[in-house]
């Protein structure tokens, strides 16, 4: 089906879902140490504050990272675009006609001379904890060395996480 002329417009096709993800006993996505904490080694998982409850969340650009990782490992034909690194910085070959990551997840290609971009078609929210939680503390130790065993502390919890995300069909 092409896109429908409306009123002298294109009308764009776009695909819009909600996806729920169970995670019982997880830390999906976690921001690494927090300042203040009593102990150094220790991982807690992100979360935002609404009022006085505290939501965990999976970033937008990890949900998108899973995306990429998935399609690269389910499907044996779709192309990923090397990634070049120049001293600070880094980026794809930014040819969505021959490579598929490029194509749907967009690229900024931005070096001294020039700069050329393609906004992703796909386009994600955080996936945020349906309920409010209090994460759990757990204590581990790593003990596959000589010497004493190292002690470490993280987190995790038990929700349902949601998320939205679109995919501009005209611009695949």
């Amino acid at each position: 089906n092409r896109s429908r002329l409306y009123g002298g417009r294109v009308m764009s096709k776009t695909l819009i879902g909600l996806m729920v993800i169970d995670a019982p006993h997880s830390a999906l996505n976690n921001a690494g140490s927090e300042a203040g904490q009593a102990t150094e080694n220790i991982v807690v998982v992100k979360s935002m504050q609404k009022g006085r409850d505290s939501y965990p969340y999976v970033s937008g650009q990890a949900w998108r990272n899973w995306w990429r990782s998935t399609l690269e490992q389910e499907f044996e034909d779709w192309k990923v675009s090397p990634i070049t690194r120049e001293s600070k910085i880094a980026f794809t070959e930014a040819s969505p006609a021959e490579y598929d990551d490029d194509d749907v997840f967009g690229y900024m290609r931005a070096q001294k001379k020039a700069t050329l971009t393609r906004l992703s078609p796909l386009k994600c929210s955080p996936l945020i904890a349906i309920q409010p939680q209090r994460p759990t503390s757990d204590f581990g130790v790593m003990a596959r060395h000589e010497g004493d065993p190292v002690p470490f502390e993280h987190q995790f919890y038990g929700s349902a996480l949601k998320g939205v995300f679109s995919l501009n069909l005209n611009s695949i």
